[in-house]
Order: structure tokens, then C-alpha cells, then sequence
């Protein structure tokens, strides 16, 4: 199974986030203390 796209509403500061994955790579970038690190699966 190949996931193609993650919807996140109101999980910690993330309210409202749709994530489209490309076809080789997908990088998660942003800037200090914006949500990334919730990601830990």
C-alpha cells in the first residue's frame, strides 16, 4: 500500500492540513516550532 495523501484536522497546532505525496520523494520543511516534529509515527 502506497499512501498518496494525509489529512490532519485539529491535532495539537495543526488545524485544518492536507498532504499530497510525490511520485519519488516528499520532504516536510517549515520553521522552528511550527508542528513538524507531531509527525512521529
Amino acid at each position: 500500500m502506497k499512501l498518496n495523501k494525509i489529512q490532519v484536522n485539529n491535532y495539537r497546532q495543526l488545524n485544518k492540513v492536507e498532504l499530497f505525496f510525490q511520485e519519488d520523494i516528499t520532504i516536510l520543511a517549515g520553521p522552528n516550532n511550527s508542528g513538524k516534529t507531531t509527525w512521529r509515527l
